[in-house]
């Protein structure tokens, strides 16, 4: 049997993998997703997280006597580099799904050439993103029934 944890990507939280969760677990495996500080249903305001307090929140959901195998999407593909650099012998292996794969103590805005957030982002975060409430659920991801989106 082996462990795997979910980290989610930018503007989702664990909400995003309830579908993929029980078919892993159905498999017999061990799965779980976490909401990374200041995302989903995490206490923090998102613009104060670090990516240290991101890799330390994934590093606690690790299993805690074998390896675990780590499936990120998006942005913080980064959080998981950053943990498999942390902890190598907790992780078994990282799959970077649509994710950010960068080397180490490159930053996401050096891959962006005109980012209009860039000056609101303090230079020690990094991770920041700001996006309308209601702008979420239609311009996002297209979820398939109103429940879904309604979750997200």
């Amino acid at each position: 049997m082996a462990h795997f944890l979910f980290l989610h990507g930018s503007w989702h939280g664990a909400w995003c993998w309830h579908k993929v969760l029980p078919r892993i677990q159905a498999a017999g495996h061990a799965a779980s997703a976490i909401d990374l500080p200041g995302r989903g249903r995490a206490p923090g305001a998102a613009y104060a997280v670090s990516l240290a307090r991101m890799v330390r929140a994934a590093e606690a959901a690790l299993a805690p006597h074998d390896k675990t195998t780590v499936v990120v999407h998006s942005r913080y593909g980064i959080v998981a580099s950053s943990l498999a650099e942390r902890a190598p012998d907790r992780i078994a292996r990282t799959i970077y799904l649509a994710s950010f794969m960068l080397p180490n103590g490159k930053r996401p805005l050096q891959y962006v050439r005109s980012a209009p957030c860039a000056p609101s982002i303090p230079a020690s975060v990094g991770l920041v993103e700001t996006v309308d409430r209601r702008q979420r659920r239609s311009d996002q991801h297209t979820p398939t029934d109103h429940r879904q989106a309604e979750s997200a």
